[in-house]
């Protein structure tokens, strides 16, 4: 059976970015920003079944899927070891950050 599992590296920053979504008002409410992050985790465990993609630098892994939220101009790129059918999710890159053009094609 295929298994998702998150370091707790990854578990940090989507913490985050529900507080900086509220913080920066990019949401009205608490509860949106946070429905917003969980839609993250769920396109997160969809991993298994999803085309992946290669990175450029094993750093943060060395396979990556794409997440772009529907009516958003952000998209998430989330990178990944995997072995057998174990999924360890290791990072996530918006397009607005700069580092995630060292680690996707």
């Amino acid at each position: 059976m295929e298994e998702v599992i998150f370091s707790t590296h990854i578990v940090e920053k989507l913490n985050e970015l529900t507080h900086i979504l509220f913080d920066k008002e990019y949401f009205g409410f608490k509860e949106s920003a946070e429905k917003y992050t969980m839609a993250i985790y769920d396109h997160i465990y969809k991993i298994p079944k999803l085309k992946h993609h290669k990175t450029i630098h094993s750093q943060w892994g060395h396979f990556y899927i794409k997440y772009k939220p529907q009516k958003s101009n952000t998209q998430y790129f989330i990178t990944f070891d995997k072995k057998g059918d174990k999924y360890l999710i290791k990072n996530i890159f918006s397009n607005h950050t700069e580092e995630y053009v060292r680690f996707i094609k």
